[in-house]
């Protein structure tokens, strides 16, 4: 059945449902809300017996449907928890819906992921189930947001002026598990002054690291050839693997493409950050990259990119050759 989030406060330990869904945009809430299921599953005691993980990304089905109908052991009930139900492939899906039509009620199988469809099979079934509880969330907005800032600044005894709480409501707003990482960096920046101004966000967004693994990739799209070289170069001598560090390439590469695909629908900048998680210290050079870039090109990266794993892989040629002449390949397409 499909409730609000505060029905999670109204578990009664002896007597929980036998299967959850958490699922939604809003993970930092889905995972406090995990925590406090299991809490309330499996009290204090020892999980050795009473706590299985699983990850959708790298699901043994045996193991997880063995683990699901097993007995639970010294403990009166097993929470089996399941992560990223959004990656289930098919089959999985199916013997999972299967399961829901007829769960062992001495476990209880707790499954969280990011936002399902809502014509999703697990989700509807879910919605459907009488024995389970199937709770979306929501990102946080507005008013709502605003008070979940004050509620961790209040926490980590920090004030902030109102011009900053304007300024982080807006950038942050959505995804409190991004948000609260960032706060973090807002919190050590103030220091001992225990006050958060705006120019302390000014400083904080500016605050990019010549030697971030992420930096190279930014300057090459933005045809930086120089700068790009540096950075990639500094990584190289640090031991980072160039096929990790294509891998981080052609990851940016796909988001733009997908970046892109979201504006021709129409999708506005600030629901396609949120739907794809890009930390709005980047969203300005994010979105400009989406726009400046034609899909012909990105293609053309894309196939470049499939020849130049292999030529790492088995080439006799130097990978840090291989890698600058990406850089400058890239470039190119700009001028």
């Amino acid at each position: 059945m499909k409730l609000k989030p505060n029905a999670i406060r109204s578990m009664k330990p002896d007597a929980p449902p036998a299967a959850i869904l958490l699922y939604g945009s809003e993970q930092g809430k889905i995972q406090e809300e995990a925590e406090a299921i299991k809490r309330i599953v499996l009290g204090d005691g020892d999980e050795t017996f009473s706590l299985a993980i699983f990850h959708a990304t790298e699901l043994d089905e045996e193991q997880f449907a063995t683990t699901c109908r097993e007995i639970p052991f010294l403990t009166p009930r097993r929470l089996v928890w399941l992560k990223a139900t959004e990656s289930l492939d098919v089959h999985a899906r199916k013997r999972l819906v299967e399961y829901l039509k007829d769960p062992v009620l001495s476990t209880v199988l707790l499954m969280t992921g990011d936002a399902l469809e809502a014509n999703n099979p697990l989700r509807r079934s879910m919605e459907r189930n009488k024995k389970g509880w199937c709770i979306p969330f929501y990102p946080l907005e507005g008013g709502a947001f605003v008070q979940w800032v004050r509620s961790r600044l209040s926490k980590a005894r920090v004030a902030i002026e109102p011009d900053a709480l304007q300024f982080l409501s807006h950038h942050l707003e959505g995804n409190t598990a991004i948000a609260e990482g960032e706060l973090e960096k807002v919190i050590l920046r103030v220091g001992n002054d225990r006050t958060i101004r705006l120019n302390d966000l000014d400083a904080l967004s500016k605050g990019l690291q010549e030697t971030d693994k992420f930096s190279w990739v930014t300057s090459c799209f933005n045809g930086k050839i120089s700068e790009t070289i540096h950075d990639l170069d500094q990584l190289l001598d640090a031991g980072e693997a160039p096929l990790a560090l294509l891998g981080l390439y052609l990851r940016h590469l796909r988001r733009l493409i997908e970046g892109r695909d979201y504006l021709r629908q129409g999708k506005q900048p600030k629901v396609i950050a949120r739907k794809m998680r890009v930390f709005w210290k980047e969203e300005s050079i994010f979105f400009s990259q989406c726009k400046r870039w034609n899909n012909r090109d990105l293609a053309q990266l894309i196939l470049h990119c499939q020849s130049l794993d292999f030529e790492l892989r088995h080439s006799a040629k130097q990978s840090r050759q291989l890698m600058h002449a990406l850089v400058f390949k890239t470039a190119r397409l700009l001028e």
